[in-house]
């Protein structure tokens, strides 16, 4: 864990390493690199906006680098990985929940293949320049992209619970009537 100190004297989370070196999916990975960073994006734009939310986070931490296109390529691919790969693990884990030998050959694999996805999306951050970081995902046919976008088309997500009247309320859409719809709802399926 590493810890930074602010002007403020206040001390500023940067990253814990074990769990950044040792992720399982690209959530964890991310979760645990800037975090005090991630909190402020998280604070200032993914809790804020309606829509898109990972895109938007990722656009404006790619703004917040500076207006390389490599940022754009980088932070854009992450947010197409991202949730493709939330997806894979709520599709396949499941699977090998079922003996701890299984569970150890998928936190390897997904431990594996959560870096090479890393590794191949973190390229154009170094490279800066649209050519370079074109010529890069050409080489490699786009091939992770093409994946993280069958998987977000193809694979079943997460289903959605209805979500809880704070949440409604905060995002200004609570239905006071929302108890007698769903009643409506329910003798209309009788």
């Amino acid at each position: 864990m590493m810890i930074q100190e602010n002007l403020n004297g206040m001390a500023l989370l940067m990253f814990k390493i074990w769990k950044f070196q040792t992720a399982t999916s690209l959530k964890v990975l991310i979760d645990n690199w800037n975090i005090t960073g991630a909190r402020w994006l998280r604070h200032v734009c993914f809790d804020r906006v309606p829509v898109q939310k990972k895109l938007a986070t990722f656009m404006l931490s790619s703004i917040w680098h500076g207006f390389y296109p490599g940022y754009f390529f980088t932070f854009g691919s992450a947010s197409i990985m991202v949730p493709a790969s939330q997806k894979v693990r709520v599709n396949l884990r499941h699977r090998f929940l079922s003996s701890t030998k299984l569970k150890a050959f998928y936190d390897l694999v997904t431990w594996f293949c959560t870096h090479l996805c890393l590794a191949y999306f973190i390229a154009p951050f170094t490279f800066l320049r649209f050519d370079l970081s074109i010529k890069y995902f050409n080489s490699f046919y786009w091939f992770l992209h093409i994946l993280a976008f069958l998987a977000i088309i193809f694979l079943p997500g997460k289903k959605r619970t209805k979500p809880s009247s704070t949440t409604s309320e905060r995002n200004g859409s609570y239905n006071h009537n929302n108890s007698e719809s769903l009643s409506n709802n329910h003798r209309k399926s009788d």
